[in-house]
């Protein structure tokens, strides 16, 4: 049973420029319960929690390509500070160049550095895109979150993109890992099903196309992250793999579900590409129950994408406890290297208060709310009052 709830007084931003397997991270996640870990397991779809016990700040999430002025998460305004939509990723792989996509990329980074929830303390660290799935028909329902029918074209393309959001410090997780040829049946027949739509390939076929436009933007694309790297302050750089996140597909791959698929997860991203970031679902609902969040995390992934809490059926043994101990560990170091970090040093405390013109813009709802419904009763009153004693009423004239 791993160690579970110490005291070993770190944070999250003291992880900021170490490597994925630095032994301060286990001393970090040392001082996680099973309870924070349960937490960030199953609640961190859309955006992260308040992590306390690890000084983890609360994060959003992005959805889509298209526009970083997203609805999700209680965001209100956002229209007035994010570009509506941008180019579909079709038009973008048509210009074949990739500097291009970069500064797509950056711009998004940009944006969402100005969104903010309606308190405006919570940032947007991750963006669910780019999709790189390939355009076996053109019929497919997601082709426009798509870059092309060619592998090589669509990962150099979201190499790009992510290494330009990723230099504004916001994380892609590109989607959908994998072979998410066609949206029909993707999660079964009929909404509350229990079946996953089965995608059947060979090995040779889905290397060589299918996750070769996962593959490149895993090893190729990078940025550079700032970190404070001695007790002095002094501040230095370095450079990291951009690709932090991946978000897997609705389908199964074979018989497995793509989602808890030990061999595309584990053996294949993690294993063989060397990928370090977080692996979160596509839409979980209660009713998908081929979802396994389990089965999920002892693959190799680590959130279940949904807006309503889950639980695990097991979250008591070694065997789970360790294996969400390896998925709150992709999460935090996702995290720390994302625009969350913003304004963060050391021996920062976390925490969130209702911004104070909101404060004063809910006291005068209220005073006015008071006044109207004080107002409302009188004149109530004094029409069953009228009825009573109309004498009261008359006016000087009739009189």
């Amino acid at each position: 049973m791993p160690v579970t709830g110490a005291q070993n007084g770190l944070s999250v931003i003291d992880m900021r420029g170490l490597d994925y397997d630095d032994k301060a991270w286990e001393l970090l996640l040392d001082q996680l319960s099973i309870e924070d870990m349960s937490t960030l397991v199953t609640l961190s779809g859309f955006g992260t929690p308040k992590i306390d016990s690890i000084g983890l700040p609360q994060t959003q999430a992005n959805d889509g390509p298209a526009s970083a002025s997203t609805s999700w998460a209680g965001v209100e305004g956002n229209l007035d500070v994010a570009t509506n939509a941008y180019t579909c990723e079709v038009t973008i792989a048509c210009t074949y160049n990739t500097a291009l996509a970069e500064e797509m990329g950056v711009m998004f980074g940009r944006e969402t550095l100005m969104v903010r929830n309606h308190n405006g303390n919570i940032p947007y660290a991750g963006w669910y895109a780019p999709g790189v799935n390939l355009h076996r028909s053109p019929f497919g329902g997601r082709n426009f979150e798509y870059y092309s029918e060619d592998d090589l074209l669509s990962g150099k393309m979201a190499s790009a993109t992510i290494s330009g959001a990723s230099s504004k410090g916001l994380y892609a997780m590109m989607k959908h890992f994998a072979l998410n040829d066609q949206d029909t049946y993707r999660s079964g027949w009929g909404y509350a099903s229990n079946n996953a739509l089965f995608t059947w390939a060979d090995e040779q076929t889905i290397r060589e196309l299918y996750l070769r436009a996962f593959e490149i933007p895993v090893k190729e694309a990078e940025c550079q992250i700032k970190f404070i790297s001695d007790e002095n302050g002094n501040i230095s750089t370095r450079t990291i793999r951009a690709s932090l996140g991946v978000m897997t597909s609705f389908n199964a791959v074979g018989s497995v579900w793509a989602g808890a698929h030990e061999g595309l997860i584990t053996d294949v991203l993690r294993n063989e590409w060397g990928f370090d970031g977080v692996v979160i679902t596509d839409y979980k609902s209660g009713n998908r129950a081929y979802m396994d969040v389990d089965a999920m995390i002892r693959s190799g992934a680590d959130v279940a994408l949904c807006t309503t809490p889950l639980e695990l059926a097991d979250s008591s043994s070694a065997t789970t406890v360790s294996s969400m101990r390896e998925a709150v560990h992709h999460l935090p170091y996702a995290t720390v290297n994302s625009n969350a970090m913003n304004g963060l040093v050391p021996g920062t405390i976390v925490s969130y208060t209702m911004a104070p013109w909101r404060i004063a813009v809910i006291t005068i709802d209220v005073v006015v709310g008071v006044f109207i419904a004080a107002a409302g009763t009188l004149i109530v009153l004094r029409g069953i009052d009228a009825k009573k004693h109309p004498e009261n009423y008359k006016s000087k004239k009739n009189k």
